[in-house]
């Protein structure tokens, strides 16, 4: 029978010669002891410096990979805060390039919606302008003829025929923007 011990390092091993001769060997086995503690704290230190190394170029290649993310993440904050000249990331044929494409396509479309709107802003002033011009003629009318009566009532007839005239001008007007 083998018997190791390890409180005094020791190995012995009993062998029965016969039934009286037993063979008592005892060896010391620090030296394997010490072996054993040393190639642990060599596989630990092994083990730390690979997962350092792992570590540091996992995250070289995920800031790799993320790049483009975070720079469609800059030019979708400038087309918020309205600058247009964002640049996007060069193309590419990935899930990456296909967002980067919808990403400058909706730029476009935003860019193009925004000027519809300025398009449409400037016809309504321009619609606006055109009605308060033709407005004032009849309210200019009408504010002559009333002080006109005030001063001179003998015209009061034909004052407010004229007064009813230029009040169904403006009528028309209405129901012409009406429509």
């Amino acid at each position: 029978s083998i018997y190791l011990s390890s409180k005094t390092q020791m190995l012995y091993i009993a062998h029965r010669l016969n039934e009286n001769v037993v063979l008592m060997i005892a060896s010391d086995v620090s030296a394997l002891y010490r072996d054993h503690k040393q190639q642990l704290t060599y596989a630990a230190i092994v083990c730390s410096i690979g997962l350092l190394l792992a570590v540091v170029i996992a995250m070289l290649i995920a800031g790799e990979l993320t790049k483009p993310l975070r720079s469609l993440v800059y030019s979708a904050n400038a087309l918020r805060d309205g600058d247009r000249t964002i640049t996007l990331p060069r193309p590419r044929n990935d899930e990456i390039g296909a967002l980067a494409s919808a990403f400058g396509a909706m730029a476009e479309a935003v860019d193009k919606r925004e000027q519809e709107l300025a398009d449409q802003a400037e016809k309504k002033q321009e619609l606006i302008d055109a009605l308060a011009h033709e407005m004032r003629t009849p309210l200019t009318s009408i504010v002559g003829a009333a002080r006109l009566i005030q001063k001179n009532p003998e015209h009061i007839g034909k004052m407010s025929d004229m007064i009813v005239r230029e009040a169904m001008r403006l009528s028309a007007m209405d129901n012409d923007l009406m429509r």
